[in-house]
């Protein structure tokens, strides 16, 4: 019965894992199945169709499923098997094998079934590696480790990202780096399998990165609550929208939705619907010709102002530049105009100068420029060659962070407006949906700076 169902087995020895009652669920059954057709495949040696990748939330045993249960179960049927696990920290992972050779191989339960299958040899039973004396072994390695010289049928990629190294953007890219550069090379055969499984913790976290690297990926996506995100054939499976309502009650996750960690960890979309911080429903919609008529009424005028945050490369993998055009009006701020582009430092000076005549800039004009490393030579250039009225915001006392939560009680009262129509539109509502963990946010810093600037007394310039 074990051999024959992973499910079975992870049912059986679940008390060999943990000391707490198995709480049984359809997503425990769903997961061991998956598993059990690739255990199922790689017996027979047949060319996977598919690797890995599942994101569910924290506390449904999914390290457990993986890490520990089915590595044991896989070698009661195939004990040649040679495997490679990984984890964010090469302690974690070294726990997760150590658990599975100790509490489930180890057991006299598992010794009295399958101990005629194999046995772990006594010359190669390392922590971070063992071998059994039928050709398999297990190797555990951190990511970003090196894998030098081994090959293997089955690659486990536990959480190979934390939530505070997610949030840096050099873990992601090292983490990731190894994802792209090292792990898709260190297959046996067309047989082996690489497996994801993590919580999604950014946009161009781990799951994003396995998803654009490696051909024919089977997604499966299990959020805490029924989304937009849920695996399609599994959404009838949930109970009254939920995916477990024993482990993740109702009252639990009403809880856990005023937390950051929310939309990522739980409900696998990094940027909730509403936005981490910023919520992008709070931008209102504006006809322009409709505001310059009040504007007349009112007997005033506008001001068309500019803020710049400039990057100053042709390369598109880099930030790129963003202008952002707007006016004030009655306490609004009303965004007309938006360009972000990849330009070295000449062509840059150049589409400043076309793209603020274009709309609307005149000797009452005024350029706002992010006081960063070469801000000031790009205000040199633009007062000196180009004639503009360029001048950097002020500098900044807190992190970026800080300076947005700062700002979200005058977005919140819907007092920052979009040009109706516009094609920039849904990109500016993406990225400040996405901050702060999108991959870029320069849009989000030049509504920081506009808005700081011009809607509250923080107004001082540094000219």
């Amino acid at each position: 019965m074990y051999k024959g169902s992973f499910y079975a087995f992870f049912c059986g020895f679940w008390d060999c894992v943990s000391s707490e009652q198995l709480v049984n669920s359809w997503h425990i059954e769903v997961l061991c199945s998956e598993l059990q057709m690739i255990g199922e495949r790689l017996f027979k040696r047949q060319r996977s169709p598919y690797n890995l990748v599942v994101n569910v939330p924290p506390g449904m045993s999914k390290s457990s499923i993986f890490s520990i249960l089915f590595p044991a179960w896989v070698w009661t049927r195939d004990p040649s098997l040679q495997i490679i696990s990984a984890s964010y920290e090469g302690e974690l992972a070294t726990d997760f094998a150590q658990d599975s050779r100790q509490k489930v191989i180890g057991s006299t339960r598992y010794q009295s079934l399958f101990g005629d299958v194999f046995s772990i040899r006594r010359d190669s039973d390392a922590k971070k590696s063992y071998k059994n004396n039928r050709g398999g072994w297990r190797k555990i390695v951190g990511t970003k480790g090196h894998i030098t010289g081994k090959h293997a049928h089955l690659f486990i990629i536990d959480d190979p990202m934390n939530p505070r190294s997610a949030d840096s953007e050099a873990e992601r890219t090292a983490v990731n780096k190894w994802l792209n550069e090292t792990v898709p090379s260190r297959k046996t055969s067309e047989a082996s399998v690489f497996i994801l499984v993590m919580q999604r913790l950014h946009e161009d976290d781990s799951t994003a990165q396995f998803l654009t690297t490696f051909p024919h990926v089977r997604h499966i996506c299990l959020p805490a609550m029924l989304s937009n995100s849920t695996t399609a054939e599994y959404r009838h499976r949930y109970i009254n929208g939920y995916l477990d309502p024993i482990r993740l009650t109702p009252e639990i996750c009403n809880e856990l939705q005023s937390k950051r960690a929310w939309a990522g960890q739980y409900m696998q979309a990094p940027a909730p619907d509403g936005g981490n911080i910023i919520n992008p429903d709070w931008f209102f919609e504006f006809d322009y010709l409709a505001v310059l008529n009040e504007v007349k009424a009112a007997n005033e005028t506008i001001q068309i102002a500019f803020c710049i945050d400039g990057a100053y490369t042709a390369k598109t993998t880099n930030d790129p530049s963003v202008i952002l055009g707007y006016f004030t009006f009655r306490n609004k701020l009303y965004i007309i105009a938006l360009s972000e582009v990849w330009l070295g430092f000449s062509a840059l000076l150049d589409h400043v100068t076309d793209f603020t005549a274009e709309h609307g800039y005149n000797d009452s004009s005024y350029l706002r420029i992010e006081p960063k490393a070469n801000g000031k030579d790009l205000i040199d250039a633009l007062v000196s060659h180009k004639g503009l009225n360029a001048f950097a915001s002020k500098s900044p006392t807190t992190d970026k962070i800080q300076r947005v939560h700062a700002i979200t009680p005058i977005l919140q009262s819907e007092r920052v407006g979009i040009l109706a129509g516009a094609k920039w539109g849904e990109k500016l509502k993406e990225q400040v949906k996405n901050f702060p963990k999108a991959t870029h946010d320069d849009i989000v810093d030049c509504i920081e700076i506009a808005v700081r600037e011009e809607l509250t007394n923080n107004n001082s310039f540094i000219y």
